[in-house]
This record gives structure tokens, C-alpha cells and sequence, in this order.
């Protein structure tokens, strides 16, 4: 097994622990939420009506800082524990390079690495109506711009009911269903905030080895939950400063890993490949998996024309997806075919 298949191997195994981390991380973070939801349904059970009056008001706006206050908590903690997760993940980096390479592995300052994990902005690949485009924001932009716009949610949706004449019983059910929905958006603000950490880490420590390396491999998670942008991207060799990044999308799981030059390569080293089914090598791409896996979950992955396609041998993934990893539409797909 070669020093490049031992590093794959060391990161998707280590990406297994990063992301259990990020379910800690969710768990404790998530009740400031729990706690604001709870407090604001007991608050609602108490009131009579919502016909407006000076005391509903106060009372209302009370709802409105409760849950404000939960988001304000869950965004400070988050943003205080990113400084120190980035360090762990710089020195994870570089103990797994020195393992891998005959080379001295330097390790970048630690104020760089703190000040880079929230202050470089994710990548992330949005799909709307207009098309495909990138959004940039950094840690502490994310987390605001989370709390600003539930907060508002929250804001809005009480003002309906006041004007609206609803009943405490309709508001309090919509409530519901939307705290609910903000706590498992603010799962995924957390999950992807946490991969962020870790691959800005990391890449710090690649960037400062640059002279040992060649690049960056893309490496997608083995199972049905992978997007076709990043399964297509699958084993790819990218620049240091090339797209598309880590996470690449809302609740990405995707990471790379350093590719080493030939001559800095330690021997003697082995590895395997993380799946859904089972370890396999860690020369296996995402394709030549899927190609392996029953026809059902290709078609789940991919969709019924796109599974079609494939399994005819006329596409590859690389062919459902431009350059950014984003998916191709199937009339964009006719259009790149007759080409």
C-alpha cells in the first residue's frame, strides 16, 4: 500500500470521527434551542387570546427574545469552540503526514490557524432559481445570519396570528413546527460549520508542506446520501487554492486529503476505504463503487434517466456535473451530448 493510499485511508477514517464530533457538537448546542422552545410554549399555554392589547404586546415580544436569546447562545458557543477544534486538526494533519512521508512536516502558528478556521469563508454550492451559484461566508456571518433571519421567522409568524385573530392552540402548533425546522436547520449550520473547521485546518497544514506535495485528492463518502456533485468529484487531484472546497454544499461530508510526491513517499504502509457495505481498497472511486451496488440504489443516487445512462456505460458521473461539481440538468445533459 503506497504513503498516498495511507493518507486517504487516514482521513476518511478520521472524517468518520470528525463527524461523530459534529453530533456532539449538535447535541449540546442544540439545547439553547430546546430550552427557548420549551420556555415559549409554556409562555403560550398561558395566555388567554391573541386579541391585541398593551399587556399581549410585552408578552409576545418576551416569545420573540426567548428565542432570540437560544440563537445568540447557540452562535456564541459555536464560534468559541472553532479556535481550538482547528488547532486539534492542524496537529491530526501533520502526525499523519510525518507517519506517510520522509520529510519534516511543519506546522503552521498557532495564531494563524486560529485566526484562519473563522475568518475564511465557506464555499457553499446553493441551487435557486436562477441557477447554480456560490455562497461565501465566514463562520461568524453564518451564524449571525442564521440567528438574524430564525429570530425573524419567529417575529413574523407571531405578527400573523395577532392579525390574523388565530387561536393560541393554531399559533402554538405552528410554533412548534417551526422551532422544529430551526433546530434542524441549525443542525446543519453546525454539522457544515464543523467540516469547515476541520478542512481550513488541515488545508493550512498542506499549504505550508506544499513543496513535499502535488496537490489535494476530493474523497466523497461511500453511501446513498452523497450528492452527485460530490460523487462525481470522487478521487479527483485539485490545486491547493483550486475549487471547488470542503464542504462544498449545506451538510457536506466530503474532504481531501494530501497527495504526496513520489520521492517524499514512506514505504510499507497500508490502508483501506470506508463504506457503506464494508471496508474497501482505498484505489476505489465513488463510480466503480456505485457501479458495484444494486440497481435500486443506483437509481435512488441518481435518479431513473440519469441510473439509464450510467449503467448503458454512455455517462459517467464526471458527465452529469460542470466543473464546480453542480449538477447538470437532464436537457443541459441532451445539450453537452450533442456536443
Amino acid at each position: 500500500m503506497s504513503a498516498n493510499e495511507f493518507l486517504l485511508d487516514a482521513g476518511i477514517k478520521h472524517q468518520i470521527y470528525v463527524q461523530r464530533y459534529a453530533g456532539g457538537q449538535v447535541k449540546d448546542l442544540l439545547k439553547y434551542l430546546q430550552n427557548a422552545q420549551a420556555q415559549i410554549l409554556s409562555k403560550l399555554n398561558n395566555l388567554q387570546s391573541l386579541k391585541d392589547s398593551r399587556s399581549l404586546q410585552k408578552k409576545l415580544d418576551q416569545l420573540v427574545a426567548i428565542q432570540r436569546k437560544g440563537l445568540e447562545l447557540l452562535e456564541s458557543n459555536l464560534l468559541d469552540n472553532a479556535a481550538d477544534f482547528g488547532e486539534y486538526e492542524a496537529n491530526f494533519a501533520v502526525k499523519t503526514l510525518e507517519a506517510a512521508s520522509l520529510a519534516k512536516i511543519t506546522l503552521p502558528a498557532s495564531e494563524q490557524l486560529r485566526a484562519l478556521v473563522t475568518q475564511a469563508p465557506m464555499q457553499l454550492a446553493v441551487s435557486g432559481k436562477s441557477g447554480n451559484s456560490v455562497q461565501l461566508l465566514t463562520l461568524r456571518q453564518a451564524a449571525a445570519n442564521f440567528s438574524a433571519a430564525r429570530a425573524a421567522e419567529i417575529t413574523r409568524r407571531i405578527q400573523k396570528g395577532v392579525v390574523g385573530g388565530e387561536t393560541i392552540k393554531s399559533l402554538t402548533q405552528d410554533i412548534v413546527r417551526l422551532t422544529n425546522r430551526q433546530k434542524r436547520q441549525a443542525e446543519a449550520l453546525v454539522r457544515t460549520s464543523i467540516n469547515h473547521i476541520s478542512s481550513e485546518a488541515r488545508s493550512a497544514v498542506n499549504i505550508a508542506n506544499d513543496d513535499i506535495l502535488i496537490g489535494e485528492e476530493y474523497v466523497a463518502v461511500l453511501d446513498g446520501r452523497t450528492t452527485i456533485g460530490c460523487a462525481a468529484l470522487d478521487g479527483r487531484v485539485l490545486g491547493f487554492n483550486e475549487p471547488p472546497f470542503t464542504p462544498r454544499h449545506w451538510n457536506c461530508r466530503s474532504l481531501r486529503v494530501p497527495v504526496l510526491q513520489e520521492k517524499y513517499q514512506e514505504g510499507g504502509l497500508q490502508g483501506t476505504r470506508a463504506s457503506m457495505n464494508g471496508p474497501v481498497s482505498a484505489k476505489r472511486t465513488y463510480s466503480g463503487w456505485l457501479k458495484d451496488q444494486p440497481k435500486d440504489f443506483r437509481i435512488e443516487v441518481l435518479g431513473k434517466e440519469r441510473a439509464a445512462l450510467f449503467d448503458a456505460g454512455d455517462l459517467t458521473l464526471d458527465d452529469f456535473v460542470d466543473n464546480s461539481g453542480n449538477t447538470l440538468t437532464l436537457k443541459q445533459l441532451q445539450v453537452q451530448d450533442a456536443v
